[in-house]
């Protein structure tokens, strides 16, 4: 039932949130301060890593998709959940963000295939990254599942410039 709420919930709130600069080391601290519990519970390792400072991003659906993916991953994970930030190597201008762990994948697409409860979460993830503009990749190959998001950073403010001088002209 919460699994459905929190569906209808995204569905219905589609419209943009601002994005606003926010420090990517603060927002690993918040996921490991959150999942490092739930990690050691489930007898796995949580590491983060992140090559960004400061990105322009709707940081509260950010937040809820990580939130989402990582779920994901510890249920599904044997040893070891890592999260980081940084660049997308084919497209720079895109912030990645990379959960990779030692499991299988859950089904991005709402339930066709293992855990209904785990690939609406998936699915949860897919929808918020997509109403942010951006891309959910889910990568398996052997015992590695990597679930990355790519998101469009938005606009930097401009830098404003006062220039006083006492000179008459």
């Amino acid at each position: 039932v919460e699994n459905l709420l929190d569906l209808a919930t995204v569905e219905r709130v589609a419209q943009t949130a601002p994005r606003q600069p926010f420090d990517c080391s603060d927002l690993l601290a918040d996921i490991e301060a959150t999942f490092a519990p739930i990690a050691q519970a489930a007898g796995i390792r949580l590491v983060t890593s992140g090559a960004l400072s400061e990105v322009v991003l709707e940081r509260s659906r950010v937040r809820r998709a990580l939130d989402e993916v990582l779920e994901s991953a510890c249920r599904n994970a044997v040893g070891l959940v890592q999260v980081s930030t940084g660049r997308d190597a084919e497209h720079p201008e895109l912030v990645s963000l990379t959960v990779t762990h030692d499991g299988p994948l859950d089904s991005p697409d709402g339930g066709q295939e293992g855990n209904s409860e785990a690939s609406v979460g998936l699915y949860l993830a897919r929808r918020l990254v997509d109403q942010m503009a951006g891309r959910l990749v889910c990568e398996e190959s052997g015992d590695r599942s990597v679930i990355r998001m790519l998101l469009p950073e938005g606009p930097r403010s401009p830098v404003r410039v006062l220039v006083v001088d006492d000179m008459r002209v």
